[in-house]
């Protein structure tokens, strides 16, 4: 479990103890009922689960070398501890933003997981070079 699903956990843990005591003070007659509290109680729960985790739990790793974190072993294609068939890749998507750049497989999910990273933009001639030289000569970049 990571920092923020760990965070989120902790959060409506917090939640629902509160929602457990605010309870236990108005049915034992210390607190009037305040629909108020309730909503905030049960907000503060939901509300880190409803966050897209994806924008959170960044996943694309920062490279600051792309060609040797990509290797061409005998028709496979190992992006980090990620492999696919070379046969497979039909589309590489780089997108220059700024001083980086943002490798992606758009089309080749692994294991239910995007195979994505980052780079400095310097290295884009070299790591297009070798990624055509390994790829075959129908596979689209995306730009």
């Amino acid at each position: 479990m990571n920092i923020i699903e760990a965070l989120r956990w902790k959060i409506a843990t917090l939640s629902v103890l509160g929602l457990i005591t605010y309870s236990l003070l108005v049915g034992i007659g210390h607190l009037e009922f305040n629909l108020t509290y309730l909503i905030l109680f049960i907000w503060a729960g939901l509300i880190p689960f409803s966050i897209r985790r994806g924008r959170l739990d960044k996943e694309a790793k920062s490279i600051a070398t792309p060609c040797s974190h990509v290797q061409f072993e005998q028709n496979i294609m190992k992006v980090g501890e990620l492999a696919i068939p070379v046969a497979a890749v039909k589309k590489v998507a780089l997108e220059s933003m700024g001083d980086r750049v943002h490798f992606s497989l758009p089309f080749n999910y692994i294991d239910g997981k995007l195979c994505e990273f980052e780079f400095p933009s310097s290295e884009l001639p070299a790591f297009t070079a070798y990624l055509t030289e390994n790829l075959s000569s129908d596979v689209q970049f995306i730009r």
